[in-house]
Order: C-alpha cells, then structure tokens, then sequence
C-alpha cells in the first residue's frame, strides 16, 4: 500500500506482484477480507479503517510507526470482526 502512485510503478517495476493506491476505494473493497498480516510503519496517524477493513478474521495489523492516537479504530470493531 502507498499514497504516492509513482511508488506504485516504483513498486511493480522492482518486482512486486501488485502494489495498492490506498486512496483507490475500489482496490482497498476488493482486498476487504485478504490479509493475514498487515504491517504498518507509517510515522503518523492516518485513517486506518480500509486496512483493518482489509484483514482476514483473526488476523493483525501490526502498527510499529504512528505514535499519534489512531482514529477510526475502536476495540468494539475489532472484536467483532475478530481482528486485533
């Protein structure tokens, strides 16, 4: 995932599989219930519902950069969804 469409193509050209625009809703729906593991190190807070979004059940999101207060996540929503 990036914000930067030139990291896309930076991405893809050094061999990634797929890269994803997080600001693409139509590929952050289409990865809704895909990952495993999802690992986080952005230096800021930023709106983290599309990624927890895109978590399996009983999956992690892993925030190693943001030391501001994370909006949009509650606890409620991640045990429902079972994810943590």
């Amino acid at each position: 995932f990036t914000t930067s469409p030139g990291k896309v193509k930076d991405a893809v050209r050094l061999g990634a599989k797929e890269a994803v625009l997080s600001t693409d809703e139509a590929a952050m729906k289409r990865l809704v219930n895909t990952f495993d593991l999802l690992i986080s190190t952005v230096p800021k807070a930023y709106p983290m519902g599309p990624f927890v979004n895109a978590l399996k059940p009983d999956a992690t999101l892993v925030n190693v950069g943001a030391m501001e207060e994370l909006a949009g996540i509650t606890g409620i929503n991640l045990v429902y969804a079972r994810k943590s």
